[in-house]
């Protein structure tokens, strides 16, 4: 990065001389090699298996737990080693990236297992302690697993990102109209308050449902009876959301899965303020300034058809 912003120039002068530049000095391995398909199934086995992913992680992880340390009062002496290894870890990725052209001595898998082990950091019930924002992708990808994992909030970075993104929603303004994200008040969002398996099974009903519906009104036979049944499937399906634990974090997140989803979304305001949840409306912003109301006034400013008023201004009834 070249940049001539004063804060990052201080920042990078600041631990010029501490913080080095991690660089290769691994040397590869000469193998005679010939282009047959032996030769080239070989290469490809050898370097099918590609730790990129998990050395990234590691490194991202330990970075993570260096700068918690070092935000609370500690030296460099006492994050050198963790540093180091850090920095062992850039050169692991940097030989993973050149293992589709050449070779190496070292294992990568090995080395990289050395140190999960070495830097394993638990709580005191047991769990694995990872960083916050990890959680995230957890959850995405359906391994997310609090009984053995604590996503702990650490005083770094890309927790610090996670947590400002995480509550904060595009305001869009579309014709004067508000949109429903200018009107949810989401600011004290609780990530980990989140019912994620709850969300899951309202997005499940929702998709059953849905096609339920398509298939309903797309069928020979009285509309009649088909809106009557509609009806009757609706309230059921509101009855079985009642069921399951939806508080206002669960909604906010269920909120922000429907939105991206382009045959789900016109269910959000049905859902959200029909399932029998109070919840939702206490989600609703309080105007930021007073609404103005007319009250008839013989003195007032404003005349409407012969008859005259004066401008109240009182906050929003919420």
């Amino acid at each position: 990065m070249i940049t001539n912003n004063e804060l990052f120039i201080q920042a990078a002068k600041k631990n010029y001389e501490l913080f080095k530049v991690p660089t290769n000095m691994v040397k590869a391995k000469k193998t005679t090699r010939f282009y047959t398909a032996e030769q080239k199934a070989d290469l490809d086995i050898k370097t099918s298996v590609n730790k990129i992913g998990d050395i990234i992680n590691l490194s991202q992880e330990l970075q993570t737990h260096m700068w918690h340390q070092l935000n609370h009062g500690a030296k460099y002496k006492d994050i050198e080693e963790v540093y180091f290894d850090i920095c062992q870890l850039a050169v692991l990725s940097n030989l993973a990236i050149d293992a589709a052209k050449k070779e190496f001595d070292i294992t990568i898998a090995d080395e990289l297992r050395k140190l999960k082990e070495k830097w394993i950091r638990r709580d005191d019930t047991g769990r694995v302690i990872k960083p916050f924002f990890f959680g995230f992708l957890a959850k995405e990808k359906g391994y997310y697993n609090p009984e053995k994992k604590n996503y702990m909030h650490h005083d770094t970075s890309m927790d610090y990102l996670h947590k400002i993104i995480n509550g904060y929603l595009l305001p869009k303004n579309m014709e004067c109209n508000l949109t429903i994200d200018e009107i949810l008040d989401t600011s004290d969002y609780d990530y980990e308050n989140v019912r994620r398996d709850n969300v899951n099974k309202i997005i499940g009903m929702l998709s059953d449902f849905s096609q339920y519906s398509y298939t309903l009104w797309n069928s020979p036979g009285d509309k009649g009876e088909k809106y009557k049944e509609f009806n009757e499937t609706r309230k059921w399906l509101y009855k079985e959301i009642n069921l399951l634990t939806v508080n206002i974090d669960t909604l906010i997140a269920l909120y922000r899965k429907l939105k991206k989803d382009s045959l789900l979304k016109k269910w959000i305001i049905t859902i959200i303020f029909n399932i029998g949840n109070d919840q939702a409306f206490k989600l609703i912003k309080q105007s930021e300034q007073p609404i103005a109301n007319l009250i008839q006034d013989e003195n007032g400013d404003i005349e409407i058809y012969g008859t005259k008023y004066s401008k109240t201004y009182k906050k929003a009834p919420f």
